[in-house]
């Protein structure tokens, strides 16, 4: 079985998961390894403006930012404006979310989903983890 500093650091497993994992354990390990830890707060959204406005705030998105999908794939794509050597997303309240807005999960899961091909291809790490989640046929599992 892999460590979490092994699976963070296998480029071929990044992507959008579920996990278990304590948020403290992974960006722990995140920051050791120059990864930038953004932890993002989905409690209590329940529009795709929200949504944005929050993604925005705390990944520092610049002005330019339209608050659309598109527009978010940019910034994420980019992220020019941090000098991390990877990037790990920890999304803390996606349950209600998920639950209660599966069209606007499943648009938020997809963008992050080709962020991370797109830094694949960069060779360099790119994780959004769902905090205390369970796996469905939208998020695998993290380990």
């Amino acid at each position: 079985m892999m460590s979490l500093d092994q699976l963070l650091s296998d480029l071929t497993l990044s992507g959008a998961c579920a996990t278990r994992e304590p948020a403290a354990s992974l960006a722990a390990i995140a920051s050791s390894k120059g990864y930038g830890v953004y932890r993002i707060d989905l409690s209590g959204i329940s529009d795709k403006v929200t949504l944005m406005e929050r993604l925005q705030c705390t990944l520092q998105f610049p002005e330019w930012f339209g608050r659309n999908w598109d527009a978010l794939e940019d910034c994420l794509t980019d992220m020019s404006w941090h000098d991390d050597v990877g990037f790990v997303l920890l999304f803390d309240g996606a349950g209600d979310l998920r639950r209660h807005q599966k069209s606007l999960f499943d648009a938020l899961v997809d963008v992050l989903r080709s962020a991370a091909d797109y830094w694949r291809g960069e060779e360099r790490p790119f994780w959004a983890l769902f905090l205390d989640m369970s796996p469905d046929a939208t998020l695998p599992f993290f380990p």
